[in-house]
């Protein structure tokens, strides 16, 4: 089947699917540090709710200003990323992080990680999918945090 993924964007975003806060324990997060690493951070909750273990299928958005995250996802050019992690799942991938940082035009000058709690759950294909809002949205926190 052929998704335009505009529409599915649209879609969840105009739709009842709930969308959660930070309050939530739903995060997603991009750590940019040149000491301890490049990393992105899922947390339990998404992982739960997605049924992620070693690998997620991630693949961003940037016209939209959205990741989606999934354990598969329908597109041909979805990235893998190999997780770290019992709890919440950490992908140390300093290229993902690269991307990501020059796709939404990240800031981190002044801190090591932004996290993104707008999250929407929406099923492609019978599967869990987690977009997360990347634009207007973060917050910058201290790489502790993370």
């Amino acid at each position: 089947m052929t998704y335009n993924l505009s529409d599915l964007i649209n879609e969840a975003n105009n739709s009842n699917i709930a969308t959660f806060s930070a309050a939530s324990g739903f995060s997603f997060s991009i750590v940019n540090a040149e000491g301890n690493g490049k990393r992105i951070s899922i947390s339990k909750a998404i992982a739960d709710k997605l049924g992620l273990e070693n690998t997620a299928m991630l693949i961003p958005l940037a016209d939209s200003g959205v990741i989606m995250i999934g354990k598969t996802l329908p597109f041909p050019n979805a990235s893998e990323l190999k997780l770290n992690g019992k709890e919440k799942k950490i992908a140390y991938n300093a290229g993902a992080v690269k991307l990501l940082t020059k796709l939404f035009n990240l800031d981190f000058s002044a801190k090591t990680s932004r996290s993104f709690s707008d999250v929407t759950f929406d099923v492609i294909d019978g599967v869990d999918i987690a977009i997360v809002n990347v634009s207007g949205n973060s917050s910058a926190v201290d790489e502790e945090d993370v």
